[in-house]
C-alpha cells in the first residue's frame, strides 16, 4: 500500500513538474491543453491502483458490494455522456484539408521544408500514410539539425542527396555543419527543383533571411537574393491556388476555437490570404506590365482579401488589428494619417481596400 502511494506521488512529480518544465511551454490555452495531456499520463498509475483497490473493496458478497459492482460501470459511463458533444471531432476535416491544400500548390518533385508541429505532422501523415504527393521531398527543419539525419535519412530524399546536403547537419555553429544560407545556395538554383517552406526558419540561424519568401501558396516559395518576381506570373499562380483552396470552409472545424489546434490551422489560412494580398498591394504600384494585366493583378488581390474577411472575425482570437489593416497596402498610411481616434484609424485603414475598387475601375476604363 505504501509503495503504491509512493509510485503515484512520484508519477505526479516527474510528469507534472520535470516534464512540464522541459517542455518549455507557456500558459496560453493551447499550451495548457498540451500540458493537460501530460497530466493524463501521470493519472494512469492512479487510475490503475484505484481500480485495483475498488475491485478488492467490491469483491465481497454483501449487498453493498453487489450494488457497487452494478453501479460502477454506470458511473464510469457518466463522463462519456456529459462530454461526448464537446469532445466530438468526427466532422473535423480541417487538418487533412490543410495538408492537401499545401501539397496541391507545389510543382512536381518540389522540396518542401517544414517547421512547427502542425506542418510537420499533418504533411508527414498525408505524404507517408495517405501517399499523397509522394514526389515531394518533405524535409523537417527540426530533424535535419541532428547528426543521425544524414546517415539514416538522406537516401530517402533524392533532391538533397550528396552535395545538396552540404554538411553533417544544419547547425550554424558546428564546424561540420552548415547554416541555412549555405543549404539554400546549393538548392535554390534554376537547375534544381523548386524549394518551398511552411513555417518559420529554425531559431538561432538568420543567414537565410537574405533569401526571399514569396507567399504564392500556404507554403512560401524560396527565391535567391535579388531574383526578380514577375507580378503578373505571381498573380496567375496565386489565382490557381485560390481556385484550389477557395475560401476557408468553417464547417470543417469546431465553433469554439480558443486554445485549440483548429485555431492554429485557421490562422494559417488567415495569414496566407493576408500576406498574398499584401504582397500585391506592396508591388502593384510600380508594376509596368500594361493596364490590362495590372487590372487583373488587382482583381486577384481583392479576391484574396475577400477570403481574408470570411475567415476573420470582428472580435475574438481572429480579430484583424489596426496594424493589419494599415499594412494591407501602401495607401493605408495616407488614409489614416489625419485621424486622431483609434476607431477612426481602424475605419480609415479598412477603407484602404476600397481603394482597390476605385483603382480597378480606373484601370479598366
Amino acid at each position: 500500500g505504501n509503495r503504491a502511494g509512493v509510485v503515484v506521488v512520484m508519477c505526479w512529480v516527474v510528469y507534472s513538474l520535470f516534464f512540464n518544465y522541459l517542455a518549455n511551454l507557456t500558459f496560453s490555452k493551447l499550451h495548457l491543453n498540451i500540458l493537460g495531456r501530460m497530466w493524463q499520463q501521470c493519472s494512469v498509475a492512479g487510475f490503475a491502483i484505484g481500480g485495483a483497490g475498488m475491485g478488492m473493496f467490491l469483491s465481497g458478497s454483501g449487498s453493498i458490494s453487489r450494488l457497487g459492482r452494478l453501479l460502477t460501470p454506470l458511473v464510469s459511463l457518466l463522463p462519456l455522456y456529459f462530454n461526448w458533444s464537446s469532445m466530438d471531432r468526427s466532422h473535423v476535416s480541417v487538418f487533412s484539408s490543410y495538408a492537401q491544400h499545401v501539397l496541391s500548390s507545389l510543382p512536381p518533385n518540389a522540396t518542401l521544408m517544414v517547421n512547427d508541429d502542425m506542418n510537420c505532422n499533418t504533411l508527414h501523415y498525408m505524404t507517408r500514410c495517405e501517399l499523397v504527393r509522394e514526389d515531394v521531398n518533405l524535409l523537417k527543419i527540426p530533424l535535419i539539425t541532428y547528426n543521425w539525419w544524414k546517415v539514416v535519412q538522406e537516401d530517402h530524399f533524392p533532391n538533397v542527396k550528396g552535395g545538396k546536403f552540404p554538411g553533417a547537419r544544419h547547425h550554424p555553429h558546428d564546424p561540420n555543419g552548415f547554416n541555412m544560407a549555405t543549404f539554400l545556395s546549393v538548392n535554390v538554383l534554376p537547375t534544381e527543383p523548386d524549394v518551398y517552406v511552411a513555417g518559420d526558419w529554425k531559431q538561432g540561424d538568420n543567414t537565410q533571411d537574405v533569401y526571399q519568401r514569396i507567399p504564392v501558396g500556404l507554403a512560401d516559395k524560396v527565391l535567391a537574393p535579388g531574383a526578380e518576381v514577375d507580378l503578373y506570373e505571381y498573380a496567375l499562380d496565386l489565382s490557381k491556388n485560390l481556385d484550389r483552396i477557395g475560401g476557408f470552409d468553417k464547417s470543417t472545424t469546431i465553433d469554439v476555437l480558443e486554445g485549440s489546434w483548429e485555431l492554429v490551422i485557421r490562422i494559417k489560412y488567415q495569414n496566407y490570404y493576408l500576406r498574398s494580398s499584401h504582397y500585391i498591394a506592396s508591388n502593384v504600384v510600380t508594376y509596368r506590365g500594361g493596364k490590362e494585366k495590372k487590372s487583373w493583378i488587382i482583381k486577384t488581390a481583392m479576391r484574396a482579401y475577400r477570403y481574408l474577411l470570411d475567415v476573420s472575425e470582428e472580435d475574438g482570437v481572429l480579430k484583424i488589428t489596426r496594424s493589419t489593416w494599415r499594412n494591407a497596402g501602401v495607401i493605408a498610411a495616407i488614409l489614416g494619417k489625419d485621424a486622431e481616434e483609434e476607431g477612426e484609424k481602424v475605419e480609415a485603414a479598412k477603407d484602404m481596400f476600397e481603394f482597390w475598387s476605385v483603382l480597378w475601375d480606373a484601370c479598366v476604363r
